[in-house]
């Protein structure tokens, strides 16, 4: 793997994750905070900042995906406007006008509170369906838009489960270390949970859809690189699992008895393996599927 690669793969991970925080953004708010206490504006910042993700790698991206169209020595600029043209590059400028409209909803989500939680909605679903269109999803041969589709929903149903469990750590991680607050925390994980439920299904039945549009047979996962990256992810995607059934389970429980502290390092390490959940995705993204190869 060259430095290249591992470029192109940091910039789409960060494009993706900032992707996900937002959907899961607006998922906590409507589902989880708005249900709890009414709390807008945290959910709303930690959107904000995402969005600013996004933005910051776009041009990088840009430039790594006419780089990988010329030869070594050839200027890159020319190319840049030229991908511009392409099918990636108009989901590319897609990406980043509703980026720049998730950005204003959340900004007045400060001020309106609720009137830009709903303008978040269409911009952040638009998102959601980017990556698709500059995936495989996009490639597909036969069935593309109902490709594209599934695989849109497989970001939403990501952002669902992934994104709104690292704004429940945030937030979570954000409250005083007390009784009060640990009442607050449990209350929080209660409402998650279904949530995060409802999207492991999603997410479970989305994935198989998506392999089935990729892969002719399943037995050439067993012997490809593609097949590899795949049993990585869903390996992490079990471990995210396992410990977010832990806090089905004890989570409200412990945060009751014993406050924030008795779930924040769960919850960090749920997250952390969430993120590398989502770099083995920006891994698997720039993969060929086997019979692509």
């Amino acid at each position: 793997m060259t430095a290249s690669d591992i470029i192109a793969i940091a910039a789409r991970a960060v494009a993706l994750a900032a992707i996900v925080v937002m959907t899961g953004a607006v998922v906590f708010y409507w589902l989880v905070a708005r249900r709890a206490d009414g709390s807008a504006t945290f959910p709303a910042k930690v959107g904000m900042r995402a969005a600013a993700c996004v933005l910051l790698v776009s041009p990088a991206r840009l430039y790594m995906q006419a780089r990988a169209l010329v030869d070594a020595g050839d200027p890159v600029a020319p190319m840049m406007a030229n991908v511009l043209h392409t099918p990636w590059g108009r989901a590319l400028m897609l990406q980043a006008a509703a980026v720049l409209l998730a950005l204003v909803a959340f900004l007045l989500v400060q001020r309106r509170g609720r009137v830009g939680w709903w303008l978040a909605l269409v911009p952040v679903f638009a998102l959601c369906c980017t990556p698709a269109l500059m995936g495989h999803a996009a490639a597909a041969e036969q069935y593309a838009n109902v490709s594209i589709a599934v695989d849109s929903l497989h970001v939403v149903a990501a952002g669902g489960w992934i994104g709104a469990l690292f704004l429940l750590a945030l937030t979570i991680r954000s409250l005083e270390p007390s009784v009060t607050s640990g009442a607050q925390a449990a209350t929080l994980i209660e409402l998650f949970h279904p949530v995060a439920l409802w999207c492991t299904g999603a997410l479970l039945v989305t994935g198989v859809m998506n392999l089935s549009f990729r892969v002719l047979h399943f037995r050439e996962l067993l012997t490809s690189q593609y097949g590899a990256i795949i049993a990585i992810k869903v390996a992490l995607t079990l471990g995210v699992a396992g410990i977010g059934f832990h806090h089905s389970r004890r989570g409200a429980l412990l945060a009751r008895a014993h406050g924030t502290a008795a779930v924040r390092k769960t919850l960090i390490a749920e997250s952390v393996t969430a993120v590398l959940v989502l770099i083995a995705t920006a891994v698997l993204v720039g993969t060929s599927p086997p019979g692509a190869m």
